[in-house]
C-alpha cells in the first residue's frame, strides 16, 4: 500500500507546527496516518495498543489547538520579512 505525505492532504505549515509541537523539531516527511494520530494526540487521544481510532471530537480537539500555533507561527515569518 502506498501512504501519502501529509503535505498532499494539509498545507505544509499545518504539517510543520504540528510536528514542532510534539516532536520540537519539523518533520516534513509525515504520512497521512501518522498526522492524523498526531493530531489525535494533541486533542488528548492516549494512543494505547487497546484504543479505538480516534473520533471526530477528538481530532476536532486537536486541530483546535493547532490552529493558533500555525497562526502564530505565520504571522512570526511575516514580522520578520516586514
Amino acid at each position: 500500500m502506498v501512504w501519502r505525505p501529509a503535505r498532499d492532504v494539509v498545507d505544509e505549515a499545518y504539517v510543520e507546527a504540528l510536528s514542532l509541537r510534539l516532536w520540537k523539531e519539523a518533520r516534513m516527511d509525515l504520512i497521512a496516518k501518522e498526522f492524523l494520530y498526531a493530531l489525535a494526540r494533541l486533542g488528548g487521544h492516549l494512543g494505547r495498543k487497546g484504543d479505538r481510532p480516534p473520533g471526530w471530537l477528538v481530532l476536532w480537539r486537536g486541530w483546535m489547538e493547532l490552529q493558533p500555533l500555525v497562526e502564530g507561527m505565520l504571522l512570526g515569518r511575516l514580522r520578520r520579512r516586514g
